[in-house]
């Protein structure tokens, strides 16, 4: 006799893949990285090209999401769409390396 419960009709017993973990973690890191671009850049002019924190959080910001980006697109065309909210992870880190790419490019 089983112990276990049955499993209802979408419940999975397996951990995430390591792949979702890791486009999940640099879309969150892109997306604090951006929030604290626009959060403490001024509203007029061009940025503040002296403050090294606000550089490098430009840097993280696109690094993160082009990676994130590039690991999500190759995983979903190697193993499909993946599980719940994975392809929306992707479809953000793509979106904001676009758009940080736009502005390294446009400034």
């Amino acid at each position: 006799m089983s112990t276990s419960k049955p499993k209802r009709a979408g419940e999975a017993d397996e951990a995430p893949p390591f792949m979702e973990i890791v486009v999940w973690a640099l879309c969150v890191v892109a997306l604090l990285a951006t929030a604290y671009i626009l959060i403490n850049e001024p509203e007029e002019g061009p940025p503040i090209p002296s403050d090294p924190t606000a550089a490098n959080s430009r840097y993280l910001a696109l690094a993160a999401a082009a990676i994130g980006a590039c690991v999500g697109v190759r995983h979903i065309l190697r193993e499909g769409g993946g599980r719940n909210l994975f392809a929306t992870a992707v479809l953000f880190n793509l979106i904001l390396a676009c758009f940080w790419a736009m502005r390294f490019i446009l400034a």
